[in-house]
Parts: C-alpha cells; structure tokens; sequence
C-alpha cells in the first residue's frame, strides 16, 4: 500500500466510532488527520488552515451540513482543494452534483482500509 508523507487530511464523519477507525487507518499510512465531527466544524477548520489542508475527507450523509454541502462551501472559498466524499445512501442526483463540483475521488461504503489508503493516494496525485 502507498504510505503517505504526513500530508494533512481533514477526516470529516458525525459517527466517532467511524472517525475513529479511519483517522488510525490513515495514521497508520503516515497521515496527518484531524477530524471534525460536522460539516460547519469542517468548513472551519479548512478555512483556517487550508495552506497546510491537502485533503478533506468528508462523509456524505450528515446532519445540518452534509458532505454535497460541505464540497458546495470548500469549492466556492477554497477552490483548489481536493476533496473525497465516502457514501453510503446517496441519490444520484447528489453524486452528479458532486462530480460537477470536481470531487476528487467518490467512494462506497463499506470500505476496506486499502481502498481508503489508495483512493486517497489517487486524490493526492
């Protein structure tokens, strides 16, 4: 597996047992991930970091601010940003929307560690 080189990755999820377990996977592959349990507390923190923000990881289902509005938000303040979106139940008019936005990567949950590790690999590059 492609490790990383301690870029930093956003890890954006309202269920902390799920941010947890992806923030160790990343960690493991040499990741630099802080975690923001919404989207508003994501739009924040890569607003105030994004010189240093190389990746926003985002669950697509949330409450309040989920991960379509989360991508609206960051492509509009911080164009340039790369951002992958992890999905489980997702119309696909949302998914349009996303790649219309210029996501980086999409992936389906579940998800093994691996296509975690180089989806974001992919998004990186």
């Amino acid at each position: 597996m492609p490790r990383g080189n301690g870029e930093l990755v956003l890890l954006v999820d309202d269920e902390e047992p799920i941010r947890n377990v992806m923030r160790r996977w990343l960690e493991q592959f040499n990741y630099c991930v802080p975690t923001a349990s919404d989207g508003e507390e994501a739009i924040s923190i890569v607003l105030e970091y994004q010189e240093e923000t190389r990746v926003v990881v985002t669950d697509s289902s949330m409450p309040r601010v989920d991960g379509v509005a989360v991508t609206r938000a960051l492509k509009k303040d911080v164009p340039g940003m790369k951002i992958m979106v992890a999905t489980d139940l997702i119309d696909s008019s949302s998914i349009t929307e996303l790649e219309t936005l210029g996501v980086s990567a999409i992936v389906s949950k579940p998800f093994a560690p691996s296509t975690v590790v180089s989806t974001l690999r992919t998004a990186l590059a």
